[in-house]
C-alpha cells in the first residue's frame, strides 16, 4: 500500500533553491517515502518534535510526518543539516 507524499510550500520553495544534483538525490528519497514511510534510514526526533521523522541525505535533512490513518507523508522542511532544525522548530 502506497501514501500519498505532500511537500509543505515552504519545504517545496527551499527545495527548489538547491542546487540541482542536490535536489535530484533528495527527491528520490521523498518519493520513495511514498512505498516506505519509515525506511530504516529514517529516524524519529526527540523532545517537543517527537513528531517528526527526519531522513539523512548528505549534509542535508528531510523532516516529515506520517500519517497512517489517511496514509500521507507530510514534508514539513527540507534543507542542510546547519539549519534545517532550527527552521523545524518554528513549523511546529
Amino acid at each position: 500500500m502506497t501514501y500519498r507524499v505532500r511537500l509543505r510550500p515552504q519545504a517545496e520553495k527551499d527545495l527548489l533553491a538547491l542546487p540541482a544534483g542536490v535536489r535530484k538525490r533528495l527527491l528520490a528519497r521523498i518519493e520513495a517515502l511514498a512505498d516506505d514511510p519509515r525506511p530504516h534510514e529514517s529516524w524519529l526526533l526527540r523532545g517537543r518534535l517527537r513528531a517528526y521523522r527526519r531522513m539523512r541525505v548528505g549534509h542535508y535533512r528531510i523532516c516529515y510526518m506520517v500519517d497512517d490513518k489517511a496514509r500521507r507523508v507530510r514534508v514539513v522542511e527540507v534543507g542542510h543539516r546547519s539549519r534545517v532544525y532550527d527552521d523545524l522548530g518554528r513549523v511546529s
